[in-house]
Formats: structure tokens, C-alpha cells, sequence
């Protein structure tokens, strides 16, 4: 693949689509030609992209950012005081070697904790980097 410094780039379908992390759909075409494609590079840049969540961490990277934010007592404390399936709870947080950013719990803390979606999202893009 090429770049040239206007900005546009050549190569194979393939290099293209994965220099620009996409699948090019140009047309409607049964069959793509092997042969080099050209992508002209546009005017103005493109936005950033949103940053993807992820779905899961491991407990390792979730208790490290729980402690950095300084809420990993609080949330053992709140695990604690949930009441019915309290017991339930504790082995899974004890136990379990990831954590599932749809799991009950981590809505329950959250609203323990009176925390945003969006803000259990960043800790999740956050304990991904730990």
C-alpha cells in the first residue's frame, strides 16, 4: 500500500481495508478486482471515533481502577450491604476472573454509587489500559 502525501491512497482491496479498519463497500459488484485501488483522501479530517467499550475486563484490571479512584472499600462495603444474595455476590466478586460490563452487580454498585452509564463506561475503557 501507498500513501502519498496528498492524502490518497493506493493498494489491494484488502490492504485498504485494513489500513482504514473498514470493509469498502463501493458499488454493487459480485466480484472485487485484484488489481490496485485508489481512495482519495478528503478535504478535512475525519472526527475521532468514539472510543470502544469494552464488554469485559479482567477482576485485575476492574479492583486496580476500582483502588486508583479510591471507591475499591467502598464498593467491597457495598457488595456487603446488599441484603438478599449478598453471600451470592461476595463469592462472585471473589471469585470470578473477569468482569462483564452488563453483570447485575456492576449496575447494582453503580447505583450504589449513584454513577452515570457513561461514567461506568470510561472506568471500563480505563481498566482496559491497566
Amino acid at each position: 500500500m501507498t500513501i502519498f502525501s496528498n492524502g490518497n491512497l493506493t493498494g489491494t482491496h484488502k490492504e485498504l481495508c485494513k489500513a482504514l479498519n473498514t470493509s469498502l463497500a463501493l458499488g454493487k459488484m459480485e466480484s472485487w478486482p485484484e488489481g490496485p485501488w485508489q481512495v482519495s483522501g478528503a478535504a478535512e479530517p475525519l472526527p475521532p471515533s468514539p472510543e470502544h467499550v469494552p464488554m469485559e475486563v479482567s477482576m485485575r484490571q476492574a479492583r486496580i481502577m476500582l483502588l486508583r479512584l479510591g471507591i475499591l472499600s467502598e464498593v467491597d462495603a457495598i457488595i456487603d450491604q446488599l441484603g438478599v444474595g449478598a453471600e451470592e455476590a461476595r463469592i462472585e466478586w471473589e471469585y470470578s476472573t473477569t468482569v462483564s460490563r452488563d453483570w447485575p452487580l456492576i449496575g447494582a454498585i453503580a447505583s450504589r454509587l449513584n454513577m452515570a452509564p457513561e461514567e461506568i463506561d470510561q472506568m471500563f475503557i480505563a481498566a482496559r489500559s491497566v
